[in-house]
């Protein structure tokens, strides 16, 4: 391969890898926003409203919910 094959096979891998990554990322965006609507889901109907409300700004205590109640 010469070296502008090579420069265009690198070029294709570097958009391949970017658009991979992006989509990966846009997966787990979908994935965390489905397990914050579950938890929400869960929150309201035990009417833990307390919760709901630290759950909103703590990301800790969020993700302790979170596996306490088996979510994610």
């Amino acid at each position: 391969m010469n070296e502008r094959g090579a420069e265009r096979s690198r070029s294709i891998n570097r958009r391949k890898s970017k658009r991979c990554r992006a989509e990966g990322h846009a997966e787990g965006q979908k994935k965390g926003m489905d397990a914050l609507a579950a938890l929400n889901r869960v929150l309201l109907k035990e009417k833990r409203y307390d919760d709901l409300a630290r759950a909103s700004s703590d990301a800790a205590y969020r993700q302790k919910l979170l596996e306490d109640l088996g979510i994610e």
